[in-house]
């Protein structure tokens, strides 16, 4: 019987670890939770794109401080409609494309995440909306 406590993750592994990364991050915006951002982000991860018409360059910290003063949407009874919609794996990297209705728009993200000492983390964000 082979010993799971010291086996390479399996590509399987991987998704799920990857796919829980990722639900943090959605939850982490739906219900304004920084703690969660940090979760989700690796610490040195950039967040990057537009808003608005306005370009934005975030670090994690910034991040999580937009995340924490943004309302809830949980509490203002936005949907929750998150989700991935393409996940590509190789290695210790990984690219996500995903959806997400966030403040009453409606966003494409793309994801690099990378695995370092073990763990899966949001590398780099890239976002718009239409």
């Amino acid at each position: 019987m082979a010993d799971t406590a010291t086996a390479a993750p399996t590509l399987a592994d991987d998704i799920d670890a990857i796919q829980s990364v990722i639900v943090s991050y959605f939850h982490s915006m739906y219900l304004s939770d920084p703690t969660l951002v940090e979760v989700a982000f690796h610490e040195k991860a950039a967040i990057v794109g537009h808003l608005d018409g306005r370009g934005l360059w975030l670090s994690r910290a910034e991040f999580a401080g937009f995340v924490a003063n943004t309302p809830a949407p949980a509490s203002t009874g936005e949907e929750y409609d998150m989700k991935i919609v393409s996940l590509s794996v190789n290695g210790d990297t990984a690219v996500a494309v995903v959806r997400d209705l966030y403040l009453g728009k409606r966003f494409t993200d793309t994801l690099s995440l990378l695995r370092m000492d073990g763990r899966w983390a949001i590398a780099n964000k890239v976002f718009t909306h239409a």
